[in-house]
């Protein structure tokens, strides 16, 4: 079982856990801090193991691996082409392998502010787009369902992201504005980022998850797609 984004691997541990030793699970993150710590904390469980890169290396470096699940909370709405990552997800799991996935959602019209008060690039997808994105992929049979989370949790953001990182990457950004803020002055940027955070802070609580489940079909058997 691969966790595709699993931080600190808080969530990557509990399935492994109630897994039978022999069956594997690994997590992935990018973020090679997150992977130090998930390293450390989790070194009695045999089972599990952290590797930092992306999905793409990972199947580049593992060609032969049997995938009977993929875990990926919150990653899709970052990438920039998600029916090709679910093509490949597909692809790589074995035939009857389960693909779990969750996004963060509430109401659309409350989503559209969101994404507008942060002027990012986070896809706003649709329940009904998503399950048809992951039945053109591949999978013959995806169910869905909905559930309350909250959406700040600082305690985790921490845990996840050293303090002086997080503090050091703010001060850089507004000195030196990435992308299409570059130009932008830093007193603009600075009032920007404090107003995003407070709004995050005051709505943390009016978020849903959705989570959806993909199954691919026991008649597949496919070799993983190309990776370029």
């Amino acid at each position: 079982m691969l966790d595709i984004g699993c931080g600190s691997g808080a969530g990557t541990a509990q399935p492994a856990s109630l897994l039978n030793p022999r069956q594997k699970v690994i997590g992935l993150d990018i973020n090679a801090q997150a992977i130090h710590k998930a390293t450390a904390r989790h070194a009695a469980q045999a089972n599990l193991s952290f590797h930092h890169g992306d999905f793409d290396a990972f199947l580049r470096d593992h060609p032969d691996l049997r995938i009977a699940g993929i875990l990926c909370i919150s990653v899709s709405m970052f990438l920039p082409d998600v029916q090709a990552f679910y093509q490949r997800a597909c692809a790589a799991l074995m035939p009857g392998g389960m693909f779990s996935q969750q996004r963060r959602r509430k109401n659309e019209a409350f989503a559209a502010r969101t994404y507008a008060m942060c002027g990012c690039n986070m896809k706003m997808l649709q329940q009904d787009g998503l399950q048809n994105m992951m039945q053109e992929a591949g999978f013959s049979r995806v169910d869905s369902h909905a559930h309350e989370f909250e959406l700040m949790k600082l305690s985790r953001l921490f845990t996840d992201y050293p303090a002086k990182r997080l503090i050091g990457n703010f001060f850089r950004n507004v000195r030196h504005p990435p992308g299409y803020f570059a130009g932008t002055k830093s007193s603009y940027l600075l009032r920007r980022t404090i107003s995003i955070f407070l709004f995050f802070m005051k709505n943390r609580t009016r978020f849903a998850s959705g989570t959806f489940i993909g199954i691919k079909s026991h008649a597949q058997d496919a070799a993983p797609a190309s990776i370029h």
